[in-house]
């Protein structure tokens, strides 16, 4: 995603959590992210 962080593009988009983010665009977050937001408790 170009270097933006899940979050900003969370609060762009509108989404109530960056968890909703992240399940519509899992396969644009590279592997190392999910691990990442997963220790977040995303």
């Amino acid at each position: 995603m170009k270097g933006v962080s899940l979050h900003k593009i969370s609060k762009f988009l509108g989404h109530s959590s960056v968890t909703t983010t992240e399940k519509h665009y899992a396969g644009l977050v590279p592997e190392s992210l999910h691990a990442d937001i997963e220790r977040l408790g995303g």
